[in-house]
């Protein structure tokens, strides 16, 4: 999902806003050796075109209002589902304690060759499906 402008992290003096955020199922990620159900990537840019990934790993389990609305609009379209007249608020991705593990990497997708800082938080989400 593309995001409209306005949101931002900042990363030592590098101000980063938020272009999109997408999700994979299971999780890309591990910690300690072990995946999540889900992980939802919030992709960033700043003013050089340098990209640093949010990374917040997904658990199945109770309500999750954001969630709920992505199951009553979405329908699949070739290799992407689409969303239609859903709003999400990005902060509503993050968990309340935001500590995050942090690496230099590249996009998970070829041809894997960008430099990309990923920051994955430590603490995960929980979320119910809603059909």
């Amino acid at each position: 999902m593309n995001y409209d402008r306005g949101s931002s992290i900042t990363v030592g003096n590098k101000r980063y806003e938020l272009i999109q955020f997408h999700f994979h199922h299971p999780s890309e990620e591990e910690i300690e050796g072990k995946t999540y159900d889900m992980v939802v990537h919030l992709v960033h840019r700043d003013q050089d075109g340098n990209l640093a990934v949010v990374a917040v790993l997904l658990t199945k389990a109770g309500p999750t209002p954001w969630y709920k609305n992505l199951g009553t609009s979405t329908r699949r379209e070739r290799e992407r589902t689409l969303i239609h007249g859903v709003e999400i608020n990005a902060a509503d991705l993050l968990p309340v304690d935001r500590g995050y593990y942090s690496f230099p990497g590249s996009l998970t997708t070829p041809p894997c060759t960008e430099g990309v800082s990923w920051f994955v938080l430590k603490t995960r989400l929980k979320f119910r499906l809603a059909r």
